[in-house]
This record gives C-alpha cells, sequence and structure tokens, in this order.
C-alpha cells in the first residue's frame, strides 16, 4: 500500500538512494577509509543491488578509498543522478556456532536511476524474550516528518499496534531534521497513548500571528500502548 501511494507522488529523484555516510579508518596505517552507510532509501538503485545500513564501503569503480582521496569519491557517491557504479563493501555477518559477526567482503553493481525518498527508512520487531511472548520491541527510523508521507507513517504505526501488539518502542530520529508539527502531533500522541489525550503536546509562538496550543490527541492520533519507549 505504501509503495502504490508513493508512486502516486512526484517526489521521484533520480540518484543511488544512499544516504548519510559515516567516516572511519580501516587499517592501523591510518591511511584505508572506510564508509559505513547511515540509511538506504527503500525501494532505491542501492537497495535493490543488497547494500544496508552499517555496510562500509571500501573502494568505488576499482578505486580504494583512502584519505586524499574519499571526500571526492564520497560526494560523487552521495550526489550521483546517472552512471554505474562498482562498490566493495565490508559487512558483520552473525556467526551463531562461534557466538561473534564475522567481517565479510563482498562487491555489487548499481546504476543510479529513480526512486521515492520515503522517510520510513526501516521498520523491524525485535522478540527474542521466549519466556514472555507478549514481551515485543518495535523499531522504527525515521527521517523527516514529511507530509508527503503522512498515510505511510499513520499506517506504519497501525501495524506496530495491530499486527504486532508491540509494548515498547525504540525510536530512532539520528538522521531526523524535523518536518511538519501535525506529524510530530500524531507520532507523539500515540506514544502517549489516551491517558494523555487531552495534555498539551506543544505551545506555539509566533511573531507574526497568535499563539498556537496543540494538544496530544490531534490528527488522529493510535495509542500503542506502550510500557516504555526509547529515543
Amino acid at each position: 500500500g505504501s509503495s502504490t501511494r508513493a508512486n502516486t507522488r512526484s517526489t521521484q529523484v533520480n540518484g543511488l538512494g544512499l544516504g548519510t555516510f559515516f567516516v572511519s579508518f580501516m587499517d592501523v596505517a591510518n591511511t584505508k577509509i572506510g564508509l559505513a552507510i547511515g540509511y538506504v532509501y527503500e525501494q532505491s538503485p542501492a537497495a535493490k543491488a543488497g547494500l544496508r545500513r552499517g555496510d562500509v564501503i571500501t573502494a568505488i569503480n576499482g578505486t580504494t578509498l583512502v584519505k586524499s582521496n574519499y571526500q571526492a569519491l564520497m560526494t560523487d557517491l552521495f550526489y550521483a543522478t546517472a552512471g554505474t557504479y562498482q562498490i566493495n563493501y565490508a559487512r558483520y555477518i552473525r556467526n551463531d556456532e562461534a557466538q561473534r559477526y564475522d567481517l565479510v567482503y563482498d562487491q555489487v553493481s548499481m546504476t543510479a536511476g529513480a526512486y521515492y525518498n520515503n522517510p520510513l527508512l526501516y521498520t523491524m520487531i525485535i522478540k527474542e524474550n521466549e519466556e514472555n511472548p507478549s514481551y515485543v520491541i518495535g523499531y522504527l527510523v525515521y527521517q523527516s516528518f514529511d507530509v508527503a508521507y503522512e498515510e505511510e507513517l499513520k499506517e506504519v504505526i497501525r501495524k506496530l499496534k495491530n499486527d504486532y501488539h508491540i509494548t515498547e518502542l525504540i525510536l530512532d530520529l539520528r538522521h531526523n531534521g524535523g518536518g511538519t508539527v501535525a506529524l510530530s502531533q500524531f507520532l507523539s500522541g500515540s506514544i502517549a497513548g489516551t491517558a494523555h489525550a487531552n495534555d498539551v503536546y506543544a505551545n506555539l509562538e509566533f511573531s507574526y500571528r497568535d499563539k498556537e496550543s496543540h494538544k496530544f490527541n490531534g490528527n488522529g492520533m493510535v495509542d500503542l500502548g506502550l510500557n516504555r519507549v526509547y529515543i
């Protein structure tokens, strides 16, 4: 449903779909550079190629990333609107038998193309407490309170409540730059729940018009019924 609605919008962009990078050295000599991927847009060329957040890019089109070239190559990758890129990357893979994560190297090819920059970057359910099956943690990475994707956010929140019956929520806003008051009000109200529906969520003061007061119950909040939230 989300993809169908997104495809009706004119917010399509061209690129690879790679988000923020985190830069670190990959060797003891502090020369080789790794670009850890902060996020990947859903259905983007990078996502279709299999790249995901946490992967560490080590080479682009056969050129190893080092201190002298990584900034130019990183910029090219981030702003690319055309072209095909060969990407070498490292990824930690869980080794259950050895009870550790192994660093595995691989490569992919991807061509810049059109995609939709849906701010709902990642959603998952964490359920590891087998003794208490009702203990379910929802995890949501949300990039911006973008009104163009209002229905997508509301759909995800409804699913977390009605399909997965989460009891706790991890809300990852590390890449979130803000957005509309109405969507932040909806999300905050859904977290606070009906017990706080009539409490004040935000008072806004303007230099050019009257003050505004918003309560938690605005914009169709969904009571997630949470025990705890981590932000």
